[in-house]
This record gives C-alpha cells, structure tokens and sequence, in this order.
C-alpha cells in the first residue's frame, strides 16, 4: 500500500471494500453514509483515489476499486480485524473500544509489526502452554484477581515447564 496515502484515504478504501461485499456497485452516497461525512467530501477523496489509480470513479457513477485499490483496502481491512480481534479477543477490551482503537491504530503500524503481532496471536491460540484457560487467567489479572493463584502462576508455570524438559530428557536418555 501507498506509505503516503493518509488514514482517512485508507478510510475510504476500506469503506468501499465493506460496501462491495454487500453490493455489486457502490455510490458516493452510500460512502457518505457509512463514513459519516458529506457527499462533496466523498466526491473530493474518490478524485484523489482516482489520481492514485487506487478507484475507478466517474461524476455520479459508480465507485470500483481498482486490483491495487483492492489490495491496499484489504490490507487496511486485514489490520483492522487483526487489531480487533487481538483487544477483544486476547487484551479483554469491550467491543465498541477495540473497534475504535483498531480503527485509529491500524493506520499506523508498519507492515513487520502487523506481521509479527498476527504471529503472536496465532502463537498465543496455538501454543499448548496458553489457549483459552491461560487468556482467562489473564482476564482475570487485569480485573484485578490478583489471589494467591495468579501470584504463583509465574512459579507454578516455570515448575511445570522445568519438569516437562526433565522428562522429554530422561525420555531421549533412555532411548540412547
């Protein structure tokens, strides 16, 4: 995607994305509607869309993105439901916060970082020593359960870590 495209350009790249998937073609207006802001505001970024070869839009027509419009808004729309995902899903935040601090963040990390957090998040879903009991454990951290429990999970978790290389070592000791 374009570094020099701003984040309310990426904002409507990302809009007409949603609205293709709902309809065939889409309209300025309908743009208006879903981004809040005014007919002539929309008309104004569809040009400079345009200029960037990302749209392809005439006056009063429809509005199609274009192969690099599409990959560049599904980038943004791929960023934002990562970031989404990661403060609700992982972080606990209520819905409505993590859409909004996706929707402000998303614009402004680089391409590494959205890498190595979908990592992490396939990491933190995947791996034996986290999934869901270790994401409530967590949640129940920042809610402040701070019990006798959560004060010795560091301990009771480097415990079971050292006792599971003993064993898979006596395991590969025995078989030599």
């Amino acid at each position: 995607m374009p570094t020099q495209l701003s984040p309310r350009m990426q904002d409507y790249l990302e809009s007409i994305l949603k609205l293709q998937a709902s309809a065939p073609v889409v309209r300025a207006g309908e743009i208006a509607g879903d981004l809040d802001v005014s007919k002539p505001t929309v008309t104004s970024a569809l040009r400079t869309l345009a200029q960037r070869g990302l749209v392809e839009h005439e006056s009063y027509g429809y509005v199609r993105l274009t192969d690099r419009g599409r990959q560049a808004a599904a980038s943004v729309q791929r960023r934002h439901r990562l970031l989404r995902g990661f403060f609700e899903d992982m972080l606990g935040v209520s819905a409505g916060n993590a859409a909004e601090d996706a929707c402000a963040v998303e614009h402004y990390l680089c391409k590494d970082t959205v890498e190595r957090l979908a990592r992490f998040v396939e990491f933190i879903q995947n791996c034996p020593r986290t999934g869901e009991d270790w994401l409530e454990r967590f949640h129940a951290y920042c809610d402040g359960e701070r019990g006798p429990g959560a004060a010795h999970c560091v301990e009771n978790c480097l415990a079971e870590c050292v006792s599971d290389i003993r064993s898979a070592r006596e395991g590969m000791c025995r078989k030599d």
